[in-house]
């Protein structure tokens, strides 16, 4: 029996006696005629079998078939036409697994096909005496035996997309059959779970239909139960089994920001381990090189380098000559896994695939890919609304470089990420892949073509706003690198409520009171932050506190508040109560607290008091917080000016 290595995944169910009877039509007569059996055992539960048979008129039971071994298909033996029963048993036993009727009249052959698991036998019939189709087409006989459940059939060349064809059979469920007639040639065969076109349980690269064929194609469970093998079966011809017994190719890409170094467990299958880890210390931003898996389900662990309890757990199923990246992302607390299958066809020479994988923890984004001197407001999107942890179509772009831009959904403004110029070479099958910053509002980049090594693209700039809290003056301006964060605002109290976007890098500060410079300095901004730079003073002397801010929205649908002290005049720490809780004590002037997440509503009562004294400095009633908010509550004044207080939504 010629084997063939194929992978994909499927379990195992009896399976009922096939349309032989009514192939067979009517009773023998005694005539002098005979007909021919023979028997392939595919059942996963009875190594060997053996096969009696008893004639209409006999009480004897004669041996046809002795010690069919699982896998092996018996020569046909030639039998007188007669009504037989046919007893399946475990060789070497006398009772039997299965017995059944069956006509066999005059030319007639059959295969019979034991299959199922220990204490599950069933037996079905193929019909190999049927007729030809015409010259240039090929028969398939179509049975599933598997336990996978229902199952579709494509019949493919061999680059096509499954996204671009339609199946050949539809929803085949286990335990049953069905025929169609195809063009002959050489196809590719995938079996796919019902109704999805990504959950490829076998894929077989190469399978050729001669003209007038008549072709049986049994499916069945792979080891581990999830995966398919396919048994094609040529009318009295021998049968070629095609298995999931090769390897698939996985790699990690580590683009969490809240969890920089990534250990992966894959437990299950030859290639698994519970104790020792396929990939281990994965860092941020970095791509491991392929690994080989048996094909199989497993299930994958992503975990901190260097601990025992899991991030995440989640079960993949692995088939025989796929590619998959899996992309690990998220913040702390908000670990995800995105898995990108890299077996999609190529497009035409001039041409490339794309989509867009949105890997960032909270924003629907919008993907322009244009000239390099488009304005936007001149061009749609070229893919919209792409969801946080969702992946887009695939689209087909001219080949060539590209102006890449990423905004806010529905806005032309909100300018997440531009990168000069991207280049999709033709023929090309790439994702790009969009990522957090550590900012949270900003995106990075990766270009991941199929099969390839990944181009990372990180953002280049800073989001960077003022405030001011001193103690004296009427005006205050805030410059950084030339860029004006508070152009002549109350000096004792202002808090800016945009960004402004700046280089990364070493950056001049200069702050003037009153139209005259009372302080400057430099601040080192990293690329992908957001900031609060606060001006603020003691003792006389003007201070700078650059400040980063965390503008990842809350998990779930809470808010998220933290408080900023700016009170200058007061020169104390202070304390932020929510409902009369605390949630941020002893925050020190010039310093911003941890943020708390708290459930929206539009009754919170805000107090704000002297953390040493416990004097009330300040109350709200009926303070409003959204769900997903983002919030800085900015205390300043104090002393000889008034306490104020700004409740800002920074997202």
């Amino acid at each position: 029996m010629t084997r063939k290595a194929i992978r994909i995944v499927s379990l195992f169910l009896p399976v009922l006696l096939a349309v032989l009877m009514a192939a067979c039509g009517g009773n023998a007569d005694g005539s002098s005629g005979t007909a021919r059996i023979r028997l392939l055992n595919l059942s996963t539960g009875y190594e060997s079998l053996d096969l009696y048979t008893t004639g209409e008129d006999s009480d004897t039971d004669t041996q046809a078939f002795a010690s069919v071994q699982r896998g092996s298909i018996t020569s046909y033996a030639t039998l007188k036409s007669d009504l037989y029963t046919l007893k399946f048993r475990r060789s070497g036993t006398t009772g039997n697994l299965q017995s059944l009727s069956a006509s066999l009249v005059e030319d007639l052959q059959i295969t019979y096909v034991a299959c199922g698991a220990l204490n599950r036998f069933a037996v079905m019939g193929i019909d190999d005496s049927s007729d030809p189709p015409d010259s240039g087409y090929a028969t398939l006989q179509l049975f599933n035996i598997s336990s996978v459940g229902s199952v579709d059939i494509y019949l493919t060349g061999a680059n096509d997309a499954l996204d671009d064809v339609s199946t050949t059979v539809s929803s085949l469920t286990s335990s049953s059959q069905n025929a169609a007639t195809v063009t002959s040639g050489t196809y590719r065969l995938r079996v796919t779970v019902a109704g999805s076109k990504n959950d490829v349980r076998l894929n077989v690269p190469q399978l050729t239909l001669a003209s007038q064929a008549v072709t049986a194609i049994i499916l069945t469970d792979a080891d581990g139960g999830v995966l398919i093998n396919a048994v094609v079966l040529p009318r009295g011809g021998q049968p070629v089994t095609y298995e999931n017994a090769g390897n698939a190719q996985v790699r990690l890409l580590n683009v969490s920001t809240g969890y920089e170094l990534l250990d992966l467990y894959a437990e299950g299958g030859a290639s698994g381990s519970a104790t020792t880890p396929m990939f281990s210390s994965v860092a941020l931003g970095n791509s491991t090189d392929y690994a080989p898996a048996k094909a199989d389900t497993y299930a994958l662990k992503l975990r901190r380098s260097g601990t025992s309890g899991n991030l995440l757990s989640t079960t993949a199923t692995l088939s025989e000559d796929t590619w998959t990246t899996f992309i690990a992302y998220g913040t702390t607390n908000r670990f995800a896994v995105l898995a990108v299958s890299e077996n999609t066809a190529t497009p035409d020479p001039g041409y490339t695939s794309i989509q867009v994988l949105n890997a960032t923890s909270s924003d629907a984004l919008d993907v322009y890919l244009t000239g390099s001197d488009d304005s936007l407001s001149d061009v749609a999107a070229s893919l919209s609304a792409v969801a946080a942890g969702a992946q887009s179509s695939w689209m087909q772009l001219d080949s060539g470089s590209y102006r890449l831009r990423i905004t806010g959904n529905g806005s032309k403004t909100d300018l997440r990420l531009d990168v000069p110029a991207i280049q999709l070479q033709s023929a090309g099958v790439v994702s790009l892949v969009l990522t957090d910053t550590f900012g949270g509002v900003l995106v990075n980049a990766i270009l991941l073509p199929q099969q390839g090594q990944p181009v990372r693209f990180d953002n280049n700039t800073v989001r960077l706003r003022g405030a001011v809290g001193l103690s004296s003056g009427s005006v205050a301006t805030v410059s950084v690198a030339g860029t004006e964060l508070v152009g002549r605002r109350p000096a004792r109290s202002y808090f800016a409520s945009a960004y402004s976007t700046l280089a990364p890098g070493d950056a001049a500060v200069s702050v003037e009171l009153d139209d005259v410079v009372v302080a400057g300095g430099t601040v080192t901004l990293q690329a992908g932050r957001d900031y609060t730079l606060l001006v603020w003073d003691s003792g006389g002397t003007t201070k700078l506190s650059l400040i980063p801010d965390d503008n990842y929205v809350a998990v779930g649908q809470r808010a998220k508040v933290r408080l900023l002290n700016g009170m200058s005049g007061l020169g104390a720490p202070i304390t932020l109560s929510m409902d009369y809780l605390p949630l941020a004590e002893f925050v020190e002037t010039g310093a911003a607290s941890g943020y708390t997440d708290l459930g929206p509503g539009s009754e919170y009562r805000l107090d704000l008091t002297q953390a040493q004294t416990l004097e009330s400095l300040l109350a709200r009633e009926a303070v409003t917080l959204q769900a997903q908010g983002v919030y800085t509550f900015f205390a300043a004044g104090g002393g000889g000016s008034a306490v104020a207080g700004t409740l800002r939504k920074d997202r």
